[in-house]
């Protein structure tokens, strides 16, 4: 239970949690849980959210604290519309911050630090869309099976794989090959940070070179 602190209130904490809600998959016709706090990093869930659960408090940009409101989060990632829509939600480490942003009508908070995070996107085919990098996973050893749209397939990237952890995952996947300039899907595997990355030119993409960072990830 989150104690009140960094000027957070009861009442905010109270209408973030969800009650009676199974740890367990969800399917995409169950309605989305108010938080995620009941699932921990490296569970995921497809839910929908119901124009009237896009409301609570979010901490952070995604990644999100896990008892921020889940809709109120997928609407601020425009992952869905205010009409609502179906999401896809995975669990991941918590952060040592979180700094909150505006963005489709949901304004998001600051927060320290936080046992355990969740990131948004909208499924495809049952696979929820790729983080934009794989720095919420650092340490963790997790894999996440995700999907790349073409629009994802931009940002900078260091390394030629491994790739620095903040490095978009999307245009690490085309530069590995992994999938085609219309995106794919991806699994991307979190490892250990490296002394330095080597970059070089691949399928279209250029990635950086760099020296000791403390994460970094492989796609496959």
């Amino acid at each position: 239970m989150r104690l009140l602190m960094g000027g957070r209130s009861a009442v905010a904490w109270l209408a973030g949690v969800g009650f009676g809600f199974a740890a367990s998959a969800a399917s995409a016709q169950d309605a989305c849980p108010d938080t995620f706090q009941q699932y921990g990093p490296g569970l995921s869930l497809t839910c929908v959210c119901a124009p009237g659960q896009i409301s609570g408090t979010v901490w952070g940009s995604s990644p999100y604290t896990d008892d921020s409101s889940v809709c109120a989060a997928a609407r601020h990632a425009g992952v869905i519309s205010a009409d609502g829509g179906t999401v896809g939600v995975t669990g991941t480490a918590g952060q040592d911050s979180y700094a909150g942003s505006s963005a489709n009508g949901i304004s998001t908070l600051d927060y320290g630090q936080w046992g355990a995070s969740f990131v948004v996107g909208k499924p495809t085919g049952g696979v929820a869309s790729c983080p934009s990098n794989f720095v919420e996973y650092r340490g963790s050893g997790s894999s996440v099976t995700c999907e790349c749209a073409a629009a994802q397939i931009s940002g900078t990237v260091w390394g030629s794989g491994p790739y620095t952890d903040d490095s978009s995952v999307c245009a690490a996947a085309r530069h590995a090959g992994i999938i085609g300039p219309n995106g794919g899907t991806v699994t991307a595997q979190a490892t250990p940070g490296l002394d330095s990355y080597s970059g070089s030119a691949s399928n279209g993409i250029s990635t950086l070179n760099y020296g000791p960072w403390s994460g970094s990830f492989t796609v496959r």
